[in-house]
Order: structure tokens, then C-alpha cells, then sequence
């Protein structure tokens, strides 16, 4: 197909890479989605630039990848690269961004950070509020992530109150 028409180099291979990896991903193949998000990284840093859109996607599906996969140290360094320049670029309200800051948070509470979670946990809420109003199921969802950061933490106190906001929809 595209890669022997195009060549393995060529920007239009990328989608069918990137394809061929989510395909991969989800069929619990990591070691054979790797190496194609691994590419399609490189190649889009080097004809997009590392601040690009379609570059901060590869950045997070690489990281994602790590998510399934289970090798949370690897995940962590991706998802914060790409939330950063999804903010940067996009905006803190971009579907993207706010993407990416459920993930990170849902990774440093499987990496029994809590802490480190509650710091993004308010304006995340925020900025779904903004983007989808308070009642839309992402934001009822922000707010459950809430509560499960504050329970985390021991709080149970603003746990209850992040888990009133989370059924209210």
C-alpha cells in the first residue's frame, strides 16, 4: 500500500502505522505496537516539530501504550510531555488537554502519588466545567476522579463533597 507506494520515510505511512498500533494495542500486542508508535513519533518530531498537534498525539498514544501495558514509569514521562504541550499549543480547555490530565492523574494514583494528583485535580474540573458545563458526563467524571484523589489522600471529607458534585448530574 501507502509504504511501498510513498516510501517507509513518508508522512502518508503514518496513519496505517499508527493504525496497525492501535490495532495492536488493543488486542494486548504491546511488544508489536512498540515499535510502530515508537516511529511514528520520530517521524512526525521530525516533519511536524515536537510541538505539533499530531506530534503530541504519537507522544500520548506512546504513553498510553505504557499505560496498557503496565510499565507506568515509561507512561508517566509521555502522558506529562504531551499534556504539557497539549496545554502549551491547544489551550487548558482542549479535549486533549483535559484527556491527558485524566490520564496523568489516573496514573499518579496508580503510582500511589495522591498528592501529586490532587494538584491537578481542581483546575481539571474547572476546565471541564468550561469546555462541557457542569451537568455533561466528562465533567461528572472529572469530579468522580476528584473523589477518588481526596479518598486516596484520607480525605474523606472533600471526598464527599467531590462525590455530591459527581452524582448531580
Amino acid at each position: 500500500g501507502r509504504r511501498r507506494l510513498y516510501g517507509p520515510e513518508h508522512p502518508a505511512v503514518l496513519p496505517t502505522m499508527n493504525n496497525l498500533a492501535e490495532l495492536y494495542k488493543e488486542t494486548g500486542r504491546y511488544d508489536d505496537a512498540e515499535p510502530l508508535y515508537v516511529r511514528a513519533l520520530d517521524l512526525r518530531e521530525q516533519s511536524l516539530g515536537p510541538d505539533h498537534p499530531r506530534t503530541l498525539i504519537s507522544t500520548f498514544n506512546l504513553g498510553d501504550l505504557y499505560v496498557a501495558s503496565d510499565d507506568l514509569g515509561k507512561a508517566e514521562d509521555y502522558i506529562a510531555s504531551a499534556r504539557d504541550g497539549f496545554r502549551r499549543v491547544l489551550g487548558d480547555e482542549h479535549p486533549y488537554s483535559l484527556l491527558a490530565t485524566v490520564t496523568l492523574t489516573e496514573l499518579l494514583l496508580d503510582l500511589e502519588r495522591p498528592a501529586e494528583a490532587e494538584t491537578l485535580v481542581r483546575d481539571n474540573y474547572r476546565h471541564h466545567v468550561a469546555r462541557y458545563g457542569d451537568r455533561d458526563s466528562r465533567t461528572l467524571e472529572a469530579a468522580a476522579l476528584a473523589e477518588r484523589v481526596y479518598r486516596a489522600l484520607g480525605d474523606e471529607t472533600r471526598a464527599a463533597e467531590w462525590r455530591a458534585r459527581a452524582s448531580s448530574g
